[in-house]
This record gives structure tokens, sequence and C-alpha cells, in this order.
């Protein structure tokens, strides 16, 4: 089968994770220092906290944010379930909003119009790695207080009018999971605008203990010398997981235009079939081309999907709305076009080794399907 997705992995992440095992350092550490150095240099961010997953990191934005039982956070239903989970971890009250049909894209206009005096937080995600129209999102947050967390977990080299995304909000989240344009195997990172909400998110991440094991060690103090000063949680990244991210970096740019072109060849080739729709990039998004998205009528979606998996094609669907799982069915989600295009959303394979003729084959088939 020729999977949706695939990391594109090579010698220099082995010679890395080697290296880490060789110093006999595997836990938290200085790999993992130059991994957050290097990758807040890549996006132009002031500070973050390497985690274990983007799960983690919108947990600890939504906690820096401040949000609390009988607040509301606007929040996309079109996103993984992870996205949502923390808002109800701190007993909040998730309002679904809308997305742009074209993009997939938190749209702006509904979020502006789910703003209550409850709105503490607005959560957008970055979908398929297309960029948020975010300038007016910025706005609606500045002029009513309201905190922004942006949900990067698909965007790893995605730019909004030429700055790298997750660094406009408070908070943002960042996935480093198998199957993402940067992989750390699991992992993700905290980004955010203060020294002082980020050391705290730090701190949370280490179950609260103010200083890290390694600043301890490398202090010369006693291992049990360290002070508690909240609760927390076994969040943080190892130096086995950050010495594949620092190679990951190194070419997340080239493997994105790796993506880019494969999307181009794509949309070339599927253009003129009347069923399908391609996907749209807006002028001021440069994707980092992490999903390759078709819209057709959802009775030939599903057969289309069997059809290609009896041709050896994996293909998927992100996501089944969150207010469609018994979990979230109590909660208002007025989101008309969301109902509308979850059932027309098809995932075709896209990684950075997808050959050419496998690609081919894949458009042969998509071509030859019978609708």
């Amino acid at each position: 089968m020729i999977p949706v997705f695939k990391p594109a992995l090579d010698s220099e992440e082995t010679d890395g994770v080697i290296s880490v095992l060789k110093s006999r350092w595997i836990g938290n550490g200085p790999v993992t220092k130059e991994f957050e150095k290097k990758f807040l240099s890549y996006i132009g961010g002031k500070y973050c906290v390497a985690v274990n997953s983007a799960s983690a990191a919108i947990h600890l934005s939504v906690i820096s944010s401040n949000v609390k039982q009988g607040d509301e956070v606007i929040t996309p239903s079109l996103t993984f379930v992870a996205t949502n989970h923390p808002i109800l971890m701190q007993r909040a009250t998730p309002v679904f909003c809308d997305v742009d049909y074209d993009t997939l894209c938190s749209d702006p206009s509904d979020i502006e119009k789910k703003i209550t005096k409850k709105t503490k937080a607005i959560v957008v995600v970055h979908y398929g790695g297309h960029p948020v129209d975010i300038d007016p999102i910025l706005k609606l947050c500045e002029d009513r207080n309201i905190m922004l967390i942006e949900d990067c977990a698909h965007a790893s080299g995605s730019y909004y009018k030429d700055r790298h995304v997750g660094i406009f909000g408070d908070f943002s989240a960042f996935s480093f999971a198998a199957i993402k344009n940067l992989t750390t195997g699991d992992g993700g990172m905290i980004v955010g605008r203060t020294r002082k909400s980020i050391e705290s998110a730090r701190t949370l991440a280490w179950s609260g203990i103010s200083e890290s094991t390694w600043e301890r060690v490398k202090g010369k103090k006693l291992k049990w010398q360290y002070n508690v000063v909240s609760t927390g949680w076994k969040y943080q990244m190892n130096d086995i997981a950050a010495a594949i991210g620092l190679a990951q970096l190194k070419k997340l740019e080239s493997n994105n235009l790796k993506r880019k072109k494969i999307t181009q060849k794509y949309n070339s080739a599927l253009k003129d079939i009347p069923w399908i729709e391609t996907p749209t990039v807006r002028d001021f998004a440069k994707s980092s081309y992490h999903n390759y998205v078709i819209k057709l009528p959802q009775h030939l979606r599903d057969r289309l999907s069997e059809y290609l998996a009896k041709r050896g094609v994996t293909t998927t669907v992100h996501y089944m709305p969150s207010h469609y799982y018994s979990l979230y069915k109590k909660f208002s989600a007025d989101v008309p076009v969301t109902n509308r295009v979850w059932k027309k959303i098809l995932l075709l394979p896209i990684y950075p080794d997808l050959m050419q003729k496998e690609q081919d084959y894949i458009i042969d088939a998509l071509i030859s399907f019978n609708p």
C-alpha cells in the first residue's frame, strides 16, 4: 500500500540518535536546548519549550492563557480532537467556529460572530499547513483583550505574509509527530511571547519542578535539591527526540519544496476532472503542504476511497468534526460550512519520498475511476 504519510529519514537522524545514546544522557538535556534554540531562530519566535507532543503544547497554551471554568474558547470543530480536549480539561466551554470552504482554516468572520463577554481565548488551526488569515483575528483579540492560540500542528514551514506562523498568537503549539513535516517520532513545541509565561510552562512541563535535572547536574548541585512550585505533568521532550528534530530542521524547507511539487503535479493532472475540487492557496500564504486534500461529493468520496484501497493506495479523512463525537455533542456548533465540507474531503498520499512513478500510478487510478 502507498501510505498517505511517511516520514523522510536518513543517516543524519540515525547519527544524531547514536550520538545521544553514546553520551549516556538521553533525557531532557543539552540537545533539547539546542533544538529549542534553532527552532526559535527558524520561525523567528521569542521563547519556547520543547515537549513530548502537540497535545501537551496545546494543553500548556490553554493553561497559560488562564482559561478557567466558566470561560468560553472559540475553536474550530474541523480539527483533531487534541486541539479541543484541553478546553474541556480546564472545564471551559468550546464554542465551535466555522471554516473557510476553500482552505478549511478558521473563518475570521464567523469567529467575530461567536465572541461574547465570556470569550477568554480563540484557537485557530492552520489546517493542512495553509495559514489562517490571521490579521483580522489579531485585531479582534487586541481590541477585546482575548488570548490567541495558534495550532500549528500542520504548519512547520508555513508563512503568513512572509512571516512564519506561530509567532502571531500569545501562544502557539507545533507538532513533531511521526507523520508531520518535521518529525521527532513524537514531540511538540509551545512558543510564547513572554519569558515569564514560557518559563512557567517549562515548570508545568516538568511536574512543577523549578529547575531541570540537566541544569542541576550541570550546576553540580545535589540531585535532590530542587523546589516544587506548582502541580504539573511529565511533558518534556528528551534528547533522543531532539536529535531527530535537529536533523529534520535542516531539511524542512527542501522537503516542503518536494511536497509543493507533488501538490502542483496533482493539481495539474486533476484540474480538468469535473467532480474533483483541488486545493486553494491564498495570495498571503506559503503553505507547508502537509496535506493534499481534494473535495468531491460524499457518495463519490466513499466509493473512491474504497476503489483506491483496492488499487493499493491509502486515503483518509482529516477530520470528522469534534462536535460529531459524543463528548462534544452538547456544545454549540452552528457551523454549516464544516457540516457540509467535511463530508467531501479526502486526503491523497503526500510525503517527500513519494516517487514519481507512485504519484503517476495514483493519478492514473483517479482518472480511471468511474463516477
